[in-house]
């Protein structure tokens, strides 16, 4: 294997092992179930495409952290989300 497939290959394995920890770590701190805004586009955050709750633990996918939420079909990325805080639910 050449040094620039090598190279790639090893920034292909760290942005997994941080999808995995990103997604440990945001399963440590909210359960399923937890209230969450979704927005298709980041940065757009007044205007959210759903706001519904988890309804699986985030795992990793392809480099990205992702989870189920109500009112969504598929996975989708916690990027994307924003918790509720307690006045919005």
């Amino acid at each position: 294997m050449d040094l620039a497939r090598r190279k790639l290959r090893q920034r292909e394995w760290r942005r997994a092992d941080q999808a995995t920890a990103a997604a440990e770590d945001f399963n440590r701190k909210k359960p399923v179930g937890t209230k969450v805004k979704y927005s298709s586009i980041i940065g757009r955050e007044s205007e959210y495409d759903v706001i519904g709750e988890t309804r699986s633990e985030a795992w990793a996918v392809s480099g990205e952290a992702v989870v189920l939420i109500t009112g969504k079909a598929g996975c989708v990325s916690l990027a994307h989300l924003t918790i509720c805080n307690a006045a919005e639910v």
